[in-house]
């Protein structure tokens, strides 16, 4: 990513504060290199995150993330994405009766998650060659 003035971007893990419900899902997210969180609430139950440089690392993590969950959850996690006029965001949501689970399957994934594997560029190639 490079901002206004040219400056090349990286991302950075950092520790914040954020609502206590919503902490260990913020955690989880941030197992995944090159995702970086930038807003949570607790009681929308929701993390808004960033992923990669551009917007097809983006839409790809998040189908492919998507996909990966909905074959672990019946119900209770969402994923969207918010077009704004400069950059893409994700949206994490996750009520809370099913918090834990969704920790747990986020830890799962993020812990068998290699970034130079190569399933987002064979997805981004398939969907967008």
């Amino acid at each position: 990513m490079v901002d206004a003035r040219g400056h090349r971007q990286v991302p950075v893990k950092i520790n914040a504060f954020v609502d206590e419900a919503i902490a260990p899902v913020v955690r989880a997210l941030n197992r995944f290199p090159r995702l970086v969180t930038t807003a949570s609430c607790e009681g929308a139950g929701g993390v808004a995150f960033q992923y990669g440089d551009t917007w097809q690392e983006m839409v790809s993590f998040c189908a492919w993330l998507a996909g990966e969950l909905h074959q672990r959850l019946e119900e209770g996690a969402h994923i969207s994405l918010n077009c704004g006029r400069h950059i893409l965001t994700g949206q994490f949501h996750v009520e809370a009766c099913v918090r834990e689970r969704v920790v747990a399957e986020l830890d799962a994934i993020a812990s068998r998650w290699e970034p130079t594997s190569g399933v987002l560029e064979q997805y981004m190639e398939d969907n967008y060659a």
